[in-house]
């Protein structure tokens, strides 16, 4: 295979990808909810779906994403958590690094800003998160729950949706779109404008 594909539904509550590198496939599955314990299962049954059916060699490596911000605090004795630390991956999507430069750039914002004075920083720190990561992260917490929870609705956004989410989803991963900040209000003006 020589494209870049995900799959949607290739596990359940989950998703599988195939990306094609130099000499080899990575090829793997996210289940983003709790019951996850067939992933190696899932993963062999998704190789079958690509349609594999001679592996050479196979190397396996399993993390475990946090994809919900800590509770209790993001600065520890002056150690400031970015990133997976802090639990700042996308809940939809798993995606970490975009959050971890992003997070990183705060903490070194509130620490040049402090001048030297480290309760500050921190507390700096938590400001920016709390006003500029959260509400994005809270909102994509709710879009999770609401696509990887409710089969029906997946398949009703994918089937006419697709494509737009799908663009919307590359372009906040590309910066170029944030998440609404009010994902219920969203929810609710576009319940009515499909009933009505």
């Amino acid at each position: 295979s020589k494209e870049i594909r995900f799959d949607i539904d290739a596990i359940p509550s989950g998703y599988g990808w195939c990306f094609p590198k130099k000499n080899h496939l990575s090829v793997g599955v996210a289940a983003l909810l709790k019951d996850n314990n067939k992933i190696k299962q899932y993963c062999e049954e998704y190789i079958k779906f690509l349609g594999i059916e001679e592996v050479i060699s196979i190397e396996r490596h399993g993390y475990q994403i946090p994809v919900t911000p800590r509770l209790d605090g993001f600065v520890k004795n002056n150690v400031f958590l970015i990133g997976d630390a802090a639990g700042f991956a996308d809940p939809l999507t798993a995606e970490g690094i975009s959050n971890a430069i992003l997070s990183g750039r705060l903490a070194a914002n509130a620490i040049a800003k402090a001048n030297g004075d480290t309760r500050l920083a921190g507390k700096l720190y938590e400001t920016l998160i709390t006003n500029s990561m959260m509400p994005e992260l809270l909102t994509s917490m709710k879009l999770a729950k609401l696509f990887y929870g409710n089969k029906m609705a997946r398949k009703f956004l994918l089937k006419n949706y697709g494509q737009r989410f799908s663009e919307a989803l590359t372009d906040i991963f590309m910066g170029e779109k944030n998440y609404p900040k009010d994902i219920n209000q969203k929810i609710k003006q576009k319940m009515k404008s499909l009933l009505f």
